[in-house]
């Protein structure tokens, strides 16, 4: 590389480096790697909801099959917006280094 890219790369490194320590991303990236697994199960729930369920049933076993699934996904995604809420509060309450993490809230 030349010595003008390799000056541009360095430059967006320290930016990037210093963007993702910021309080706010990391609790958010936290609460949502967090919270993950919840999303690839409604995930796999749409996936066999979708694909798998109609190569193998139909008709009523089929309608039967689907609303199986679609109670998953939207438990699940349900489910999940309520801990997301919760684990952004927790880890913005940690990454902050504030001493109650149980009941993290806003201030007045």
């Amino acid at each position: 590389m030349t010595e003008e890219k390799q000056s541009f790369v360095e430059k967006f490194t320290m930016f990037s480096a210093r963007l993702g320590n910021q309080v706010h991303l990391r609790s958010l990236r936290d609460a949502f790697t967090t919270i993950m697994p919840m999303f690839i199960m409604a995930g796999l729930a749409v996936l066999a909801n979708n694909v798998i369920f109609p190569r193998i049933f139909s008709g009523n076993t089929l309608e039967k099959f689907q609303v199986f699934g679609n109670v998953v996904t939207n438990g699940t995604l349900n489910i999940a917006s309520i801990l997301a809420a919760a684990a952004i509060a927790f880890f913005l309450a940690k990454n902050k280094i504030l001493k109650i993490l149980l009941v993290p809230y806003l201030l007045p």
